[in-house]
């Protein structure tokens, strides 16, 4: 694997992973409280909306890879 391509999974893995702790923290919030009502169909579209910032970070990243390559 490239430098540059190992640059882009670990961004990938890494701004994955901090969104998902995220969605991890949000969704325990919302299932422990007893007020709150939710469904697996709205936790599973949250997901995928906190999941977006991923791939626009790492498209970004990528992208800044290309101006600058590693030699």
């Amino acid at each position: 694997m490239s430098p540059d391509n190992q640059i882009v999974f670990k961004s990938l893995i890494r701004y994955g992973l901090f969104f998902f702790i995220i969605w991890l923290v949000l969704s325990m919030v919302l299932i422990f409280t007893e007020a709150a009502e939710f469904s697996v169909k709205g936790l599973g579209f949250s997901f995928l909306v906190l999941q977006l910032p991923t791939l626009i970070l790492v498209v970004k990243t990528k992208l800044r890879l290309n101006k600058n390559p590693i030699k």
